[in-house]
């Protein structure tokens, strides 16, 4: 369900030009690789989104693209923090969910050498394009966004990860990263959710 939201505040922020690699909610995957001690590998965990395809991710090498580099502008993603059931309007199902908006941002990409501090610009675009009261996306109906906490530049945003040792400066100034934790309320109606279909790839009836 939360992947769901995720994408539709992804899409309201397709304008936010700071950012050139935008992303849904992800999860942590895990990636087992060599190091200095002959047989002895380490296990790095990376985010990747849930709308890839997990083996394809790894073997084209994609499963990068959410760690800050030196040739991302801005990178953005969604973390899930669980939903709970509330009430509300009868005839419908009433949610509440907890998403971590981070946003990583290459600084010097955007001002060069002579960079200033831009994240409380980009966090204040973020909320004016999904704070804007009640709307309705796809069979989702009355979703309403409000921001809860702002996390500051921490490595702690990043805690739940070991990137490689070669990225972690790029965590460091004049790069910039934050986190937006939000607060998204919705209604689904019962009338308004299509027949679930079960289909099968392995299915043959001549063996029923």
């Amino acid at each position: 369900m939360n992947a769901i939201i995720a994408s539709i505040l992804k899409s309201k922020l397709s304008e936010i030009e700071f950012v050139d690699k935008k992303a849904g909610l992800v999860h942590t995957a895990e990636k087992s690789e060599p190091t200095d001690v002959e047989g002895a590998f380490a296990v790095r965990k990376f985010p990747i989104s849930n709308d890839v395809d997990y083996e394809e991710c790894f073997n084209s090498g994609a499963f990068k693209d959410l760690i800050p580099n030196s040739k991302s502008k801005g990178i953005l993603y969604f973390e899930d923090n669980g939903s709970v059931p509330i009430e509300g309007r009868t005839g419908s199902q009433n949610y509440r969910s907890k998403l971590r908006l981070v946003c990583w941002i290459n600084n010097r990409m955007i001002q060069g050498n002579n960079s200033e501090p831009i994240a409380h610009l980009l966090i204040n675009q973020i909320r004016q394009s999904l704070e804007i009261g009640y709307f309705n996306e796809n069979n989702i109906s009355r979703i309403r966004v409000s921001s809860t906490n702002i996390v500051s530049n921490d490595l702690k945003l990043f805690s739940k990860y070991t990137y490689p040792s070669e990225s972690l400066k790029y965590l460091m100034f004049p790069y910039e990263a934050f986190g937006i934790d939000l607060s998204v309320e919705f209604s689904i109606g019962q009338s308004c959710l299509p027949d679930l279909v079960i289909e099968s790839a392995n299915c043959n009836p001549e063996e029923s």
